[in-house]
């Protein structure tokens, strides 16, 4: 019995010993490995869509650049990131940028900036370093940041979760910012790298490894379990199967000696009132009278 409880033990520990790492789930995805994959270059809070195509380079595998010396130069995201994108909510955009401009401005500024066609959100970040790609992960969650926006480029007020998620549930546009120098007086030709923008939804999936743990984890739970309730069953049968045994020992045993009693009690009256001789013993069945006629002739 100490051995299957440990047993069970054992299946409790691995199922809460696995993991908790989730690989996350990639709901859309552009790597540029093959070409710009639709992505336009237009300007941040503009109400039409981008028509600029961005340059397109096979290094790091390939990524898409852009510079000029429009105000609020932005990439746009294409088709395939539009629409009900309700299940990015709570998840995250991801994407690699690298900057390599002449001069820079420093400070924060809208980094990404999502619409419905009628509400505008951005989400705002500090200049990244210069001649290196910066991994960005921004949380789609209106608590981590999200501001209403109102063209500008300055702050304003904090979203609401409800304007988030519906502007997630219909998103028309999604841009990446690609003017990192806003100063109209310093030169603007700036040149921005983009590449692997992910939008990754906030259900994740256990890895293998955490997956392989349960798994063996409920394996054991579930095989000592149905072994220590054999047991208990066992157990319980023996406890039972003696309760119904011992009484009808007893009552044979009690019987017995009855019998034998009564066998004696007509052997001697046999010997008393017979004619000397020994009689036949009457049978159980026979009972005391039936056997005292035949024995005495009466």
């Amino acid at each position: 019995m100490v051995l299957r409880i440990a047993f069970l033990l054992l299946g409790v520990a691995l199922i809460f010993a696995a993991p908790a790492t989730v690989i996350a789930t990639t709901l859309v995805a552009s790597d540029f490995s093959v070409n710009d994959e639709g992505w336009r270059v237009g300007t941040l809070f503009s109400n039409t869509d981008a028509t600029i195509v961005p340059f397109y380079l096979t290094l790091n595998n390939g990524v898409i650049e852009t510079a000029g010396l429009t105000p609020f130069l932005a990439f746009e995201a294409p088709a395939k990131f539009r629409g009900d994108e309700s299940a990015a909510y709570g998840g995250s955009l991801e994407f690699d940028v690298r900057i390599a401009p002449f001069l820079t401005q420093p400070g924060d500024r809208p980094l990404v900036v999502i619409s419905d066609g009628t509400t505008f959100l951005q989400f705002r970040a500090t200049t990244p370093p210069l001649f290196v790609f910066v991994s960005f992960d921004v949380p789609l969650l209106a608590s981590a940041g999200w501001q209403l926006a109102n063209g500008s480029g300055a702050p304003g007020p904090p979203a609401t979760e409800a304007q988030l998620q519906a502007v997630l549930g219909s998103l028309k546009w999604l841009r990446v910012e690609a003017d990192w120098n806003s100063d109209p007086i310093a030169p603007d030709d700036i040149a921005t790298d983009l590449d692997n923008v992910r939008l990754v939804s906030a259900v994740g999936v256990p890895e293998p490894a955490s997956i392989y743990l349960m798994a063996v984890g409920f394996l054991i739970v579930g095989v000592g379990g149905t072994a220590v309730r054999r047991h208990r069953a066992y157990v319980r049968g023996r406890v039972s199967g003696k309760r119904r045994v011992m009484p009808v020992l007893l009552r044979r045993a009690a019987h017995g000696t009855r019998r034998c009693a009564h066998d004696r009690a007509f052997g001697g009256l046999t010997r008393i009132i017979g004619d000397g001789t020994v009689g036949r013993r009457p049978t159980h069945r026979a009972g005391f009278r039936f056997g005292f006629r035949r024995q005495t002739g009466r």
